[in-house]
């Protein structure tokens, strides 16, 4: 049954490039599992694609097994993250560069059955695709080999969607508002190069409220996320 799924899927991304499979997958996975501590079979892939409920190992081996189909190099890294928690997640080989995924973290049921609030339907992508520095701001590695040093940030999800911003551009602010609701998106996202471009885009649009500008018509009122460890604001749209 595993296989037969597997050689469907296959079919579903033909004419994508690497990266697109990867978010592809990503997608997929999170779409259809819910995070539960309680699942059955959580330690391998039927529980996430027979049972649709795991908890972190079965989500990072359904992502390595869908990759490996795939001939995308992935391995499962085991560690920490939220204060000692123990943690698996993924080391994947793209476009010739070492990247960190953690598809646990992608999904917003992890987040609420961790009881944080979230007011997201869609995927995580603050784990999509970072290099070791990134990755270690939460998360532990504990590995009994020795993993490539991550350093590339070329397929990370905000770089490849033209969500990162280098310096304060209200060009492009007003082009991600505006491909948001023509794309029916509920929110819109912006990662940051540094703290200062950070700081810089959050006043803009926050603290001086410019943010109205390009909310729909009417709307006075603005619900938002800010992570400044990981240079991250999130906007709602409605």
């Amino acid at each position: 049954e595993l296989v037969a799924f597997a050689d469907e899927f296959v079919l579903q991304m033909n004419g994508m490039s690497d990266y697109e499979k990867v978010k592809y997958i990503y997608d997929y996975i999170i779409e259809n599992t819910e995070y539960n501590l309680a699942a059955k079979d959580s330690q391998n892939i039927c529980s996430v694609f027979l049972n649709g409920e795991s908890v972190c190992m079965g989500y990072a081996r359904a992502m390595q097994y869908l990759l490996l189909e795939q001939d995308i190099l992935c391995t499962i890294v085991n560690g920490t993250a939220q204060e000692g928690q123990e943690h698996a997640w993924n080391l994947i080989l793209l476009e010739g560069q070492y990247y960190h995924l953690d598809v646990t973290w992608g999904d917003n049921s992890y987040i609420v059955s961790n009881e944080e609030t979230t007011q997201s339907g869609m995927p995580n992508f603050g784990f999509f695709c970072v290099p070791t520095e990134e990755i270690s701001k939460t998360h532990q590695i504990k590995s009994i080999i020795q993993l490539p040093q991550c350093v590339s940030w070329d397929c990370n999800y905000y770089i490849k969607e033209g969500l990162y911003f280098k310096n304060l551009d209200i060009e492009k602010i007003s082009q991600i508002f505006s491909d948001a609701y023509l794309e029916g998106k509920n929110h819109v996202e912006i990662k940051c190069a540094d703290s200062v471009v950070f700081r810089e885009i959050y006043s803009y649009l926050i603290e001086e409220q410019n943010v109205f500008k390009y909310l729909s018509a009417g709307k006075d009122t603005v619900s938002y996320c800010e992570d400044e460890e990981l240079l991250l604001l999130e906007i709602w749209l409605k």
